[in-house]
């Protein structure tokens, strides 16, 4: 009994030894409802590259409508293989599929991302003490990661 207690917790922490949290996106709260939204991997084909978008919404209360703000970020590491279609993530020669994608066509050509789920965003809203020499205030930060399995 020991010895499967054992190896079930060695395989737990070679899962987590090797996952891999990237900061995407920090944006300062205002006192405003915050929060990520549409997070994707957009590619180029042309060039290999792929990267991260996501809408950053705030709703400050006082306008009827949400205010939108893009955020693209390039990811070091993450690429697009135009041979299998795949958005890599490589670090330490270590290879893993975020998402998969063929072209659909219809009235036209769009290429369909589908991710694997071994890559996946979290957000996290945190309280930093900023100092001015003068003033010591809190300041809220809504931040976006992209977690690697």
């Amino acid at each position: 009994m020991k010895k499967i207690s054992l190896m079930a917790f060695l395989v737990l922490l070679s899962f987590n030894s090797f996952s891999t949290e990237i900061l995407i996106s920090t944006q300062r709260v205002d006192g405003n409802k915050t929060s990520y939204e549409n997070e994707k991997f957009v590619v180029n084909p042309a060039l290999g590259r792929a990267w991260v978008e996501a809408d950053f919404v705030i709703d400050d209360w006082s306008e009827e409508e949400l205010e939108y703000e893009d955020v693209r970020s390039k990811v070091n590491g993450l690429s697009f293989d135009n041979a299998t279609g795949n958005i890599l993530f490589t670090k330490d020669g270590v290879e893993t599929v975020c998402a998969t994608s063929y072209l659909r066509t219809r009235l036209r050509t769009v290429r369909i991302i589908n991710r694997t789920g071994d890559c996946y965003f979290t957000d996290k809203i945190s309280t930093q003490t900023v100092d001015d020499g003068y003033y010591q205030r809190k300041v809220k930060s809504h931040s976006l990661y992209l977690n690697i399995k």
